[in-house]
């Protein structure tokens, strides 16, 4: 995975081989589900906090499904 953004640990990265052309949040151990290119190009766009803010509900949706 290559990252795009990191944010005070909030990572956005891009999957490769076959999570090509897909996006997820990762922070420590945890990880959020596969985003698609859209949704990946708004967080990149974000500001900071609005990023961060967005992560913890993205991981804490993925932690609680």
């Amino acid at each position: 995975m290559k990252v795009l953004r990191d944010v005070n640990g909030f990572q956005l990265n891009k999957g490769s081989m076959m999570a090509e052309g897909l996006f997820n949040i990762s922070k420590d151990d945890k990880i959020t589900f596969w985003m698609d290119a859209e949704t990946a190009e708004e967080m990149i766009n974000m500001t900071d906090e609005e990023f961060i803010s967005d992560s913890i509900e993205l991981l804490k949706h993925a932690e609680n499904v």
